[in-house]
């Protein structure tokens, strides 16, 4: 078992320190991980943009990857996606990072080992896209095709969260433009959204809830998430 995390330590100056700790099956610490099966590793000193892990793989090997959204407030085109990538029998790690003028908001895994970036598209479009990498932090392409999108229909900023069917299509909800309440949008193979979903890509949620969030799926393939204002659930169609 590993626990991937993000520390500051105030007695090193520098971007903040990304941490695993793993453990056999009976408990102990892996031996030869780091340091009694604790591994840290400190973004390069040239990386100050605000940082934040978003998400962790364990491949079979025992490498753990970790994904690292990163934004600079100095300079708005200056986005990327890191990743860091740590030996699973010694836990000695290396850094990679995708530079983009498109802002990555939340990465998540999709169940199938890989991690999936839900980003806006730079200006003046801002359109949402999502791009998929392998459990190596490595892009991978998922589809050919035309990336021509509907006009942009939730609000910039307000998708952040990612959910997916059980074939690994992704998903996201969020505020629709002007005030309009929220919807679900589906993506394609080739990252764009899908206007073949709802209308022009759109399905609109009962009008009386403000947030949706926590998703979970169900043996049957239906995905349960929480509402607010009242404490319920909504389900997602498979």
């Amino acid at each position: 078992m590993s626990v991937a995390l993000t520390y500051y330590d105030p007695t090193q100056s520098g971007p903040y320190v990304f941490a695993v700790q793993r453990w056999d099956a009976d408990g102990r610490p892996v031996a030869g991980f780091g340091t009694e099966g604790r591994a840290t590793y400190a973004l390069p000193a040239y990386e100050q943009r605000f940082t934040q892990l978003r998400e962790a793989l364990q491949r079979k090997d025992g490498t753990v990857v970790i994904a690292v959204s990163l934004f600079d407030t100095v300079s708005p085109g200056n986005h990327g996606l890191g990743f860091v990538r740590m030996d699973g029998k010694t836990g000695k790690a290396e850094w990679s990072v995708e530079s983009s003028p498109n802002l990555h908001r939340n990465v998540a895994t999709d169940g199938h080992g890989r991690f999936v970036s839900l980003l806006n598209s730079n200006a003046p479009g801002y359109e949402l896209l999502v791009q998929w990498y392998d459990e190596t932090g490595t892009r991978i392409y998922l589809g050919t095709g035309s990336t021509t999108m509907p006009p942009r229909q939730l609000a910039l900023g307000s998708a952040n969260e990612l959910f997916f069917d059980d074939a690994g299509t992704p998903y996201t909800v969020g505020q629709i433009e002007a005030g309009g309440g929220l919807a679900v949008v589906r993506f394609t193979r080739h990252g764009a959204v899908d206007p073949g979903f709802g209308v022009n890509g759109l399905v609109r949620l009962d009008v009386r809830l403000n947030s949706v969030s926590g998703f979970i799926r169900e043996p049957n393939g239906c995905l349960l998430a929480k509402t607010v204002p009242e404490p319920g659930l909504v389900r997602f169609w498979p």
